[in-house]
C-alpha cells in the first residue's frame, strides 16, 4: 500500500535522478526510430494527407471537428466519399498544422511530429510509473521497453499511425495528472486537466475509450486509501465516465455515428473461436513481435471450437487469473500490467467486429501494461538472485539490456518497410503472399516507377489469387494498353467495368481500350458514361473530345474540350477546342473563343496567324492564305507569319510557294532551327532526301536538344540506309520525348533493315501503342512478322493497316495481296 510519505519520498528521488533516466529514454527512442524520419508518405498517408485538399485551407483544421476522419480524403469505387465512423479531429488538426509548417514535399516534418509525441508518451509514462511503483527500476525498465517496442513501428514510423501515438500520449498524460492530484494541494486543477486530456485522447482515437478502466485499476491498486479502496476507485472513475458521455454526444452531433461503420456485430456461435484466437495473438505480439514486416498479419479464425481454440482460451484465462490473483495479493505492478493490457485490448478483441482482424497499431496503449509487467518481473528476478551487493542490485540491467537491444534491433529493421510505398507493399506481399490486394498494390508501385514487366507480373499474380479483383483487372488493362496489346486490354478493362459499373475511372479506361482498337463509337459511349458518373472528370472530358475530333465531329469535340477547360485543364486545350470549332466550320468562332480566354487581342497579328492556322486545319486554304498575308501586311518581319504561311502552302502541295515562303522567313532569321527543320520536311515531301538531311543537320547544329529535329534527321538517315548514324539520333530524340511514335517507327524500321526482328517488333508495337491508328507502323510490322514466319500476326497487322490507311494509300493493294497469301498458307 502506498502512503503519502511513500509518494513524497519517491517525488524527492524523482527530482534527483529523473533527468538521467529521461535522457536515456529520449536517446533510446530517437536511436531506434531515427531511420524512419527519412521515409516518404506511405499507404493511407496518400489519401489522408497527400491528396487531402482540406489541409491546404484554414477551414480544414476546423472541418476535422465536424466531419468523419475519412470523408475528407477517400472515395470508394462508386465515387462516394467514404465515411467509416471515425472521429479524430485532433489528428486532422495536426495533419493540417504539419502541412502548413512543412508542406507535402517534406514528409520529414510529419515523421518528426510522430516521434515527438512518442517521446512525450515515453517520458510521461516514466513519470507516471515513478510515482506509482516502489522501485524506480520498474518504472525505468517499463518506459524503456515501451520506448523501443517493435509493435510501435506502425504507430510511430507510419505518419498516419499517429492516431495511436497521440491518443496514447494524452491517455498517459491524463493518468499522470490524475495521480498528481493525489498529493497536490491543487487537486481540482489536476483532476480537471486529467479529464481534459482524456477528452483529447478520445478525439484522437477511439482506443482511448478504455482509459476509465486504467483509472479504476490505478486507483484501486495503488492509491493511498486503506479501506474501501475499490469503492473509492469507482467513485474516482465516475468523472471519466461523464467525459466519455460528453464525447459520445459530441461525436453523434459531428458525424451522426456512435460506433465505427467498418465492422458489425459478432457472428453468434463463431464469437468464441474468434475472440480467443485474436486475444491470444495480441498477447503473443505484446511479448515478442516477429522480426520483420507485420502489418495486419493474416490470422486464421477457425469455424468451430477445436483443440487449438481450447488451448488459446486456457492461455487467455490463465493470464486473466494471474492478474486477478496478483490484485488480491496486492502485487500491484503485476496486477496493473496484466489487467491494464487486457482492458486496453477489449475494443479490438473482435467481441464487436472491427474491420481489421489483428493490427499491431492497436497495441500502442496495451503495450504500457505489458511493459510494466515485464519491468516488474525483471525487478523481481533481480531481487531474488541479485543478493545485497552493489553489483547484485544492478543485476536487473542485464535482462533489460538484452531485451531492449533485441526489441530495438527489430524496430530499426521494421522501420525500413515504411521507407516508401514500394518497400511497404513488398513487405506486405512477403507477409501475405495469398493477398490479391497486396500483389495488386505492389504492381501499382512498380508501374509508377516505370517497371512495367514487374507490375504486370504482380497484377497477374493478383488475378490468379482472385480472378475478379477489380484493381488488378483495371491496372492490367492499363499495362496492356501501354504494351501495345489492345485486344487483351479491352478484355481486362471490360471485365473491370462489369465488376464496378459505377466507377468512372474504369469506364474511362474501357473507353481508351475501345479507342485503341478503333471502336470510336463504343469509346465515346464509355467516355460519356464516365463524365455522367463524375462531371468533374477532366481526363474523361479530354478523351471524349479527342475521340470526337478523331472522327471529325467538331461541334461535339469542341463542347467536350470547353468543359475540360472550365474544369481547369491546361490552356493548350483552348487551342484544341478552337481547332474543333474550325473543323466544324466555325473558324471565327474558334478565334473568338481564344480571344475570350485572353490569349490575344482581336484583330492582332497573333489573332490573324491563329485564324490562318485554324482555316488550314479546316482545309480552307484560301482563307488561311488570306489571313496570314494580312498578318504579314501588319508585321512584314514576322517570322511566325511567314513560317505558318509556308506550312499552309506545303499542306496544299504547293511546294514551290512553300519553299519560297520558308526561305523568306529564313532571310529574316537565318539562325532559326525551326525554319531549317521545316525546309527539311518540305524537301522530304518533295522526295529530295539529301537536301532534307542538309537542312535537318543545320537545324540540329542550332538546336542539338530538339527532339523533333533529331527524330527528323534520324528518319531521313533511315530512309537513305544510314542506319548506324540514325540510331544514336533516334535514341537521343526519345530521351527528350519518350512518347514520339514516329521516333519509335523509324527505330523499328532501322532494326528491321539491320536484321534485329525482336527489336523491330518492340519499337513498332510501341509506336502503335502511342498512336493506335498508325497505319504505316502496322504495315511494317506485318513485313517483320511475315519474314519471321508468324503468318497469323502478320495477317492481323496488314488488316489493321487496311483499317486505318487512307483509301488512296499506295500500299493498300500490296497489303490485300499479302493477307490472301498469308491466309492461304
Amino acid at each position: 500500500m502506498n502512503t503519502k510519505s511513500d509518494i513524497d519520498s519517491r517525488d524527492n528521488a524523482l527530482g534527483r535522478r529523473a533527468w538521467v533516466h529521461v535522457a536515456i529514454l529520449v536517446v533510446a527512442s530517437v536511436a531506434v526510430f531515427a531511420n524512419g524520419l527519412s521515409g516518404d508518405f506511405t499507404f493511407d498517408d496518400v489519401h489522408l494527407i497527400v491528396t487531402n485538399t482540406r489541409l491546404d485551407e484554414a477551414s480544414g483544421a476546423v472541418l476535422g471537428f465536424t466531419s468523419d476522419y475519412y470523408t475528407s480524403s477517400e472515395r470508394d469505387p462508386s465515387g462516394e466519399l467514404r465515411a467509416l465512423g471515425y472521429y479524430r479531429p485532433v489528428v486532422v488538426f495536426l495533419n493540417w498544422l504539419d502541412n502548413q509548417l512543412w508542406g507535402r514535399d517534406r514528409p520529414f516534418g510529419f515523421h518528426l511530429t510522430n516521434l515527438l509525441f512518442h517521446l512525450g508518451a515515453v517520458v510521461c509514462l516514466y513519470l507516471l510509473l515513478a510515482r506509482l511503483v516502489k522501485r524506480r527500476e520498474i518504472a525505468f525498465a517499463a518506459a524503456l521497453l515501451f520506448a523501443v517496442h517493435p509493435a510501435h513501428t506502425e504507430s510511430v514510423t507510419f505518419i498516419s499511425g499517429r492516431v495511436d501515438v497521440v491518443a496514447g500520449f494524452f491517455s498517459v498524460l491524463s493518468l499522470l495528472m490524475f495521480v498528481r492530484s493525489w498529493t497536490s494541494s491543487a487537486r481540482t486543477r489536476f483532476v480537471g486537466l486529467s479529464l481534459l486530456f482524456y477528452f483529447l485522447a478520445l478525439i484522437s482515437k477511439e482506443m482511448a475509450v478504455t482509459l476509465p478502466a486504467a483509472v479504476f485499476l490505478v486507483a484501486g491498486l495503488l492509491s493511498a486509501e486503506s479501506s474501501n479502496r475499490w469503492r473509492g476507485a469507482f467513485i474516482k472513475t465516475l468523472p471519466f465516465a461523464g467525459v466519455f458521455i460528453v464525447y459520445l454526444v459530441v461525436r453523434l452531433a459531428a458525424i451522426g455515428s456512435l460506433v465505427s461503420r467498418s465492422g458489425g456485430l459478432g457472428d453468434g456461435g463463431g464469437a468464441w473461436p474468434r475472440v480467443a484466437t485474436v486475444l491470444f495473438e495480441y498477447l503473443r505480439l505484446l511479448v515478442w513481435p516477429p522480426f520483420g514486416f507485420n502489418v495486419e498479419p493474416p490470422v486464421t479464425i477457425p469455424g468451430s471450437i477445436d483443440g487449438a481454440v481450447l488451448l488459446k482460451t486456457l492461455v487467455v484465462l490463465a493470464v486473466v487469473a494471474v492478474g486477478i490473483v496478483a490484485a488480491r495479493k496486492r502485487m500491484s505492478p503485476v496486477a496493473l500490467g496484466i489487467l491494464w493490457a487486457l482492458a486496453a485490448l477489449l475494443p479490438v478483441a473482435q467481441i464487436v467486429r472491427v474491420e481489421t482482424m489483428v493490427g499491431e497499431r492497436f497495441l500502442y496503449i496495451p503495450t504500457i501494461g505489458a511493459c510494466l509487467l515485464v519491468g516488474a518481473l525483471i525487478s523481481a528476478l533481480s531481487n531474488r538472485f541479485g543478493g545485497s551487493s552493489a553489483a547484485g542490485a544492478r543485476l536487473w540491467l542485464v535482462p533489460l539490456l538484452i531485451l531492449g537491444v533485441a526489441y530495438g534491433a527489430n524496430t530499426i529493421h521494421r522501420n525500413g518497410y515504411w521507407e516508401n510505398n514500394l518497400t511497404f507493399w513488398k513487405g506486405k506481399v512477403e507477409l501475405s503472399p495469398e493477398s490479391a490486394e497486396a500483389h495488386s498494390a505492389l504492381g501499382i508501385e512498380y508501374a509508377a516507377r516505370g517497371r512495367t514487366p514487374e507490375a504486370f507480373s504482380e497484377y497477374r499474380e493478383a488475378l490468379i489469387i482472385d480472378p475478379n479483383h477489380f484493381e488488378a483487372l483495371h491496372n492490367i488493362a492499363l499495362v496492356l494498353l501501354e504494351s501495345g496489346r489492345p485486344d487483351e486490354a479491352l478484355q481486362a478493362a471490360h471485365q473491370a467495368a462489369q465488376l464496378h459499373p459505377q466507377d468512372p475511372v474504369s469506364r474511362n479506361t474501357l473507353g481508351t481500350a475501345f479507342f485503341s482498337v478503333g471502336e470510336y463509337g463504343l469509346a465515346i459511349g464509355q467516355y460519356k458514361r464516365a463524365v455522367r458518373l463524375d462531371q468533374g472528370y477532366v481526363e474523361a472530358w479530354v478523351n471524349l473530345g479527342n475521340t470526337y475530333f478523331t472522327v471529325g465531329v467538331g461541334d461535339s469535340a469542341r463542347r467536350a474540350y470547353e468543359v475540360a477547360v472550365s474544369l481547369g485543364a491546361g490552356e493548350q486545350l483552348r487551342y484544341q477546342a478552337a481547332r474543333a470549332a474550325a473543323i466544324a466550320g466555325d473558324i471565327d468562332g474558334g478565334v473568338e473563343y481564344l480571344v475570350r480566354g485572353g490569349l490575344f487581342a482581336p484583330g492582332s497579328v497573333r489573332a490573324l496567324i491563329v485564324r490562318g492556322n485554324l482555316a488550314a486545319e479546316a482545309g480552307d486554304v484560301e482563307t488561311a492564305v488570306a489571313s496570314l498575308r494580312q498578318a504579314i501586311e501588319l508585321a512584314p518581319t514576322s517570322v511566325e507569319a511567314w513560317h505558318e504561311l509556308g506550312f499552309v502552302f506545303a499542306r496544299a502541295n504547293r511546294f514551290a510557294e512553300a519553299k519560297q515562303t520558308f526561305e523568306r522567313a529564313l532571310s529574316i532569321d537565318p539562325n532559326s532551327s525551326v525554319i531549317h527543320n521545316s525546309l527539311g520536311v518540305l524537301a522530304e515531301q518533295m522526295g529530295d532526301l539529301q537536301t532534307a538531311i542538309r537542312h535537318f543537320r543545320e537545324a540540329a547544329r542550332r538546336a542539338p536538344d530538339d527532339p523533333e529535329v533529331l527524330r527528323n534527321l534520324g528518319g531521313a538517315l533511315v530512309q537513305t540506309g544510314q542506319y548506324d548514324l540514325a540510331f544514336p539520333l533516334l535514341e537521343r530524340s526519345l530521351a527528350f520525348f519518350a512518347s514520339d511514335h514516329w521516333a519509335f517507327y523509324y527505330r523499328g524500321w532501322a532494326h528491321q533493315e539491320t536484321g534485329n526482328a525482336s527489336a523491330a517488333i518492340s519499337s513498332l508495337k510501341t509506336a502503335i501503342t502511342l498512336q493506335p491508328t498508325f497505319a504505316e507502323a502496322y504495315y511494317r510490322l506485318g513485313e517483320v512478322y511475315s519474314k519471321e514466319g508468324q503468318n497469323a500476326l502478320a495477317a492481323h497487322s496488314y488488316e489493321q493497316f487496311l483499317k486505318y490507311a487512307a483509301r488512296d494509300h499506295p500500299q493498300r493493294g500490296s497489303a490485300e495481296m499479302m493477307i490472301q497469301r498469308l491466309k492461304g498458307e
